[in-house]
């Protein structure tokens, strides 16, 4: 699963993607974090099972919901 965040500048990329990092230490599941200025790119894959399963669809849902509460 892949997905680009666009946030409102450095620091507030800089902020989401620990937010994210935060998110998935608790979950023991980390994903791939790309920040380019601006936006942040999250890819996650259960690289033990050979492809996507439950615990990306979970960790997903979760940085969706902080990127809708960082991005208001």
């Amino acid at each position: 699963l892949q997905k680009t965040f666009d946030l409102k500048g450095f620091k507030a990329a800089m902020a989401f993607a620990g937010t994210v990092g935060e998110l998935a230490d608790r979950a023991d599941h980390h994903p791939d974090i790309l920040i380019q200025f601006h936006k942040v790119t999250i890819t996650t894959s259960s690289h033990d099972k050979g492809g996507i399963t439950d615990r990306d669809f979970r960790l997903a849902r979760q940085i969706e919901a902080a990127a809708k509460d960082q991005m208001a």
